[in-house]
């Protein structure tokens, strides 16, 4: 039976794939916002020296600080970045933080603008 039925999510799933077209531009717009960036600016944090524990703390933490202040991570104030990640002094987050940029720190086969 769940051979059976594994057979069958597979069948579908070919069907779907099949006939998929993506809206590059719609899903590019999509990754601006709500905050999908958050594992990226732990890994910065981490890259300067924060243990991800404490990385992970501080993201949600700025986080909190760019819902209040109504603003994605890139565009958090310095006062709020300062006050969360002093390690990041210096760092333009709005260009650290875009999909390009992301993207071309992994290991990827798409490439975005």
């Amino acid at each position: 039976d769940a051979l059976d039925t594994t057979v069958a999510c597979l069948r579908v799933a070919k069907l779907v794939a099949e006939d998929v077209v993506f809206d590059r531009d719609r899903a590019l717009a999509a990754t601006r916002v709500g905050y999908l960036d958050a594992t990226d600016l732990a890994d910065l944090l981490v890259a300067k020296g924060v243990p991800f524990r404490e990385a992970h703390d501080r993201v949600g933490q700025a986080v909190n600080a760019a819902i209040e202040e109504g603003v994605e991570l890139g565009g958090l104030s310095a006062p709020a970045r300062t006050a969360v990640m002093p390690e990041l002094d210096g760092v333009d987050l709005a260009a650290e933080l875009t999909t390009g940029a992301m993207l071309a720190r992994r290991d990827v086969s798409m490439k975005c603008p």
